[in-house]
């Protein structure tokens, strides 16, 4: 999910039940770039993760096919989301027009300061940043491979 907060862009995977407290971890990858682990951001209720820093991925996204996220926390087995990411550009205008992306800058151009925040698979990431999110997905419970699809937007 992609939404625009208090003039602040949000990004979160909103998952069918609730995550365990506690320490958590969650891996991102786009397309065949390199997996990138974060620290979990629950929110209150413990259905959904957070991402930080979206607009550097949501950039990224928008020329990808396929985002994969897992979450997992200890020693128990990962909850994994795949989204398509066919349309995103079309999908993230309403939320670009209320948070106002166009009048900082072209946040869909590429700069130079905005490395991708995950890297093609082969090449060395140059940091480890957070990470982020988008629309609705196929859920898989890791030990069944059970695929439902649907997902909130």
């Amino acid at each position: 999910v992609v939404r625009c907060e208090a003039h602040r862009t949000e990004a979160y995977v909103f998952w069918r039940k609730a995550l365990q407290t506690g320490d958590g971890q969650m891996t991102a990858r786009i397309d065949d770039t390199v997996a990138v682990t974060s620290p979990l951001h629950l929110s209150a209720d413990g259905t959904a993760t957070f991402f930080r820093r979206p607009l550097p991925m949501l950039r990224q996204m928008l020329r990808a096919r396929k985002l994969k996220v897992d979450a997992a926390f200890g020693g128990a087995d990962p909850l994994t989301a795949v989204f398509d990411l066919t349309g995103i550009g079309e999908a993230l205008k309403p939320v670009e027009d209320r948070c106002g992306w166009h009048s900082t800058h072209s946040w869909r151009s590429t700069h130079k300061e905005d490395q991708p925040l995950l890297q093609p698979a082969g090449e060395k990431p140059d940091n480890q940043r957070r990470i982020t999110q988008i629309p609705a997905a196929t859920h898989q419970d890791a030990p069944a491979k059970k695929q439902a699809k649907g997902g909130r937007t």
